[in-house]
């Protein structure tokens, strides 16, 4: 059975991207090692370029906890949860890691 990385290789991929699902992060390390072994542009959520990789793209996970306090103090001040707006996603992250092979 040939892996991903091998197969990647085989057929001359350029760069591979982590999705930001637990499976993805928990691995991050592993991912990014095969990555550049393999030199291969690595790219992903933030926690990419932290263990290795070159680039990081994503919606900024504080914002959004920060923002969630918004929705919070306006339920217990009463608001009904089904009159408040949805959102999307405002604020974006972009991490280059010059270091990176």
């Amino acid at each position: 059975m040939v892996s991903a990385f091998e197969q990647m290789e085989q057929t001359h991929a350029e760069a591979v991207e982590t999705g930001d699902d637990p499976m993805s992060i928990g691995n991050v390390g592993a991912i990014v090692a095969l990555a550049a072994r393999g030199r291969l542009l690595s790219i992903g959520p933030e926690e990419v370029p932290r263990a290795g990789g070159v680039i990081g793209y994503g919606a900024d996970i504080v914002a959004l906890f920060r923002h969630a306090a918004y929705f919070v103090d306006r339920i217990l001040k009463g608001a009904n949860p089904a009159d408040l707006p949805i959102e999307r996603v405002s604020k974006f992250q972009f991490i280059l890691n010059r270091k990176a092979d």
